[in-house]
């Protein structure tokens, strides 16, 4: 299964190939260097980054800066 790179190096990873790594939108995946050989995995950090987003959710406060949100997400807090 070939799939063609755009000029600004992305690629879509086919449905077939998506359904069979359980991959959706939102998801993290990594590009793995394997020896010449490239591997697209599911990122180890996924749980991670959605319990990230889960702690979000819900917890809007008005007084709190984009800027401090954005650290929550990223994980800097």
């Amino acid at each position: 299964m070939a799939t063609r790179m755009t000029v600004k190096g992305q690629v879509t990873i086919p449905k077939a190939v998506r359904d069979a790594a359980g991959l959706a939108p939102g998801d993290l995946v990594e590009i793995v260097n394997d020896r010449g050989a490239v591997r697209i995995v599911r990122s180890s950090r996924e749980a991670e980054y959605r319990a990230r987003i889960a702690k979000l959710r819900g917890s809007l406060n008005l007084g709190m800066s984009v800027d401090a949100y954005m650290d929550i997400a990223r994980g800097d807090r």
